[in-house]
């Protein structure tokens, strides 16, 4: 826990880089350090375990999920203190109390680091096993993720299939696409099914996009020549497309906030009831793993259990 208030403390407070004449926190020292002292534990790890060859060792440390989490996280904080030290090209300053805007390797180092502390308090996770109550409950949630994984494609067809049509006919002049076009094709659909539906801004659009065409349309036609008394009307045009994006809105919601959200639930409930039917083996198992794991470990306090 020390580690991570140290590493918490070191992400949330501005960490001048050493290249732009910053010296480095005693916080983040601290995390650097007790980083590189994990390395020689987790090579000895995969040293002592059983396969006899490189690949079979391997694969059965990168089989445990918490492995794959030490070896993301020391990945993320190493590569965060090297970006410390990348030169700004380019870029002269005389006054190191003015510095200029951050750069692309300042923000890097800002996200791995972030990351990094993500992944250790993932970490934490493989402590909970111990507890006969909290282990099976940790194992239920992994399990659910990977269920979750397989409902997003699904999901992800449903939103492209009613995001694609619907900012089509809410945005018919555009020439080019934007980025805010393609964030609001996924952002939309995926608000809309927690019921967050935002009709007013669709309503604006819809009066920006297909209405704007229909009052160019009747300033290109002559209206008393009109065959019609529908050529020269823009509140029916805008009708039409207001009332059939609704339409599709409506399909959606019923098939993804109701369908859907419910099959979720249901394999969710399916999950918990299998792994709670066996969750004195599975607990018991869990257990032998992590006994077993920190008995290969020095029982020195870092950076001595490198030793």
């Amino acid at each position: 826990f020390a580690f991570l208030i140290s590493f918490a403390y070191a992400l949330l407070v501005k960490q001048p880089l050493t290249r732009a004449g910053g010296s480095m926190a005693t916080a983040e020292f601290v995390v650097y350090i007790w980083t590189v002292s994990i390395i020689p534990v987790e090579i000895r790890q995969i040293y002592h375990s059983c396969p006899s060859t490189v690949m079979g060792k391997l694969r059965n440390y990168l089989s445990n999920q918490y492995n794959r989490f030490d070896v993301y996280s020391m990945f993320f904080i190493l590569v965060s203190f090297c970006c410390r030290f990348f030169p700004r090209l380019g870029v002269q300053h005389e006054d190191p109390h003015h510095l200029p805007p951050p750069r692309l390797e300042e923000a890097v180092f800002r996200v791995f680091f972030a990351f990094g502390f993500a992944g250790m308090c993932l970490r934490l996770l493989q402590s909970m096993q111990i507890n006969s109550r909290l282990g099976p409950k940790v194992l239920m949630v992994a399990s659910m993720v990977m269920d979750l994984v397989f409902f997003l494609g699904l999901l992800a067809m449903a939103l492209i299939c009613y995001g694609e049509p619907t900012k089509s006919l809410m945005t018919p002049t555009k020439s080019e696409i934007t980025t805010d076009m393609i964030y609001s094709l996924f952002w939309r659909p995926y608000i809309n099914m927690f019921g967050e539906l935002d009709l007013d801004s669709l309503t604006g659009d819809i009066n920006e996009g297909y209405c704007q065409l229909a009052q160019d349309y009747n300033h290109s036609v002559n209206c008393s020549n009109a065959r019609t008394e529908y050529d020269c009307n823009d509140d029916l045009y805008c009708f039409y497309n207001r009332l059939l994006i609704m339409l599709m809105m409506a399909v959606y919601l019923m098939v993804v906030a109701v369908m859907m959200l419910n099959l979720l639930v249901a394999v969710f409930t399916f999950t918990y009831d299998q792994i709670n039917a066996n969750s004195s083996v599975l607990w018991r198992w869990q257990r032998y793993e992590l006994v077993t794991e920190f008995k290969m470990r020095s029982s020195l306090p870092v950076p001595f259990n490198t030793v």
